[in-house]
């Protein structure tokens, strides 16, 4: 992932996609992105802020990422629940 544009983006005022939004949590999530890239954009976003679309994206990113985890953690305790886990979906 070409994190320097995103950070370029919301230093300069411009908004995220959504898709943008999940790929830095995707990549952050999965150690891709750098401490001081995701710094740099953390800096970008205190002084620039979210508006209400991206702050929304970044909240339902992170749930699913977090949901997402914690089905693969009950799965790995108890492999036989998994697929009554599923069903009751």
């Amino acid at each position: 992932m070409n994190f320097l544009p995103l950070i370029e983006a919301k230093r300069d005022g411009r908004a995220l996609t959504d898709n943008q939004i999940k790929e830095i949590i995707a990549a952050s999530t999965a150690g891709g992105i750098p401490d001081y890239q995701m710094a740099a954009f953390l800096m970008a976003v205190y002084f620039r802020g979210l508006n209400a679309a991206e702050t929304a994206a970044l909240t339902r990113a992170q749930v699913l990422t977090q949901s997402g985890t914690q089905v693969l953690a009950i799965a790995n305790q108890q492999p036989q629940n998994v697929l009554a886990l599923l069903r009751n979906l």
